[in-house]
């Protein structure tokens, strides 16, 4: 199911620093993605050498989390590259960053909080094809 979001983040290439821009901003290709488990991704498809918002209200962000990190890798079943970036609340208590997409086949993560918990889509991960 591909759903637009009122407001977008993109990614800066130059500061590297996530820009938050008005609803008005549509640009082609850049639909958004809703998964299960309270993920959603953009643009809806991932290309090497691009970045790819992640937005998370699952359930450690339902449970109140103080914070929330992404956990990522390239790859599905050995992870490459494996990284960790701390995540930020945006609108409506979702929280969410950008990933820069470095290598082709598959992005995979799963989110954990503050506290140590982990969400791993029930030891399924989330993973997203890049093309």
């Amino acid at each position: 199911m591909l759903k637009r979001l009122r407001s977008w983040l993109m990614l800066d290439e130059e500061s590297h620093q996530d820009v938050e821009v008005g609803e008005e901003f549509h640009p082609e290709g850049y639909d958004v993605l809703e998964s299960v488990g309270g993920v959603k991704i953009r643009p809806a498809e991932i290309r090497e050498g691009t970045s790819v918002t992640v937005w998370y209200d699952g359930e450690l962000a339902q449970s109140g989390a103080n914070s929330v990190f992404l956990h990522y890798g390239f790859g599905t079943d050995q992870w490459q590259d494996v990284g960790e970036v701390e995540m930020y609340k945006g609108e409506q208590d979702a929280w969410l960053t950008n990933v820069y997409v470095n290598r082709g086949q598959a992005i995979s993560f799963c989110f954990k909080d503050g506290a140590g918990n982990w969400d791993n889509n029930n030891g399924r991960d989330w993973t997203f094809q890049v093309h």
